[in-house]
């Protein structure tokens, strides 16, 4: 399907007003998945790694133990990650521990968010987003999962 010319500019948009997912959370991407999977810590990921992480994986989402994986507990695993990644950023972003979000703090996020998003995708320097800066690094994001 071709994308149209705008998504790429709403999604530049969201993700420069909101707090970085990358700055409130904990490392992500391929190293930080290839330590999980490496389960023995030599380095190196083995199709008996591979295979054990992902029953572990099946394991801790089919909730009743009976082997199969039904819509609900694939919900419910979704939402109990995203409730877990919520509080992480949520005690990122609250800077001084008091339980609330203040404006400030909430700024200094959105400033370190487009900091980091200028200093990945400005990939000519000149200190603005073009549009296709912004296509590249959306379909670069689109490969990877």
């Amino acid at each position: 399907m071709k994308m149209k010319p705008v998504y790429p500019l709403l999604l530049a948009a969201a993700a420069l007003s909101l707090p970085s997912t990358a700055v409130l959370a904990q490392p992500r991407g391929p190293d930080a998945m290839f330590e999980k999977m490496d389960l023995n810590g030599d380095g190196a990921l083995s199709r008996e790694e591979l295979n054990e992480f992902g029953a572990a994986r099946f394991s801790k989402i089919d909730t009743d133990g009976d082997g199969n994986l039904t819509e609900q507990e694939i919900q419910a695993n979704v939402q109990s990650r995203a409730a877990e990644r919520a509080q992480k950023r949520f005690a990122k972003a609250d800077a001084d521990g008091d339980g609330v979000i203040r404006r400030a703090e909430f700024e200094q996020q959105r400033e370190t968010r487009q900091a980091r998003l200028f200093s990945r995708f400005d990939t000519d320097g000149d200190g603005l987003l073009s549009r296709e800066e912004l296509r590249e690094a959306w379909l670069r994001r689109r490969d990877r999962n």
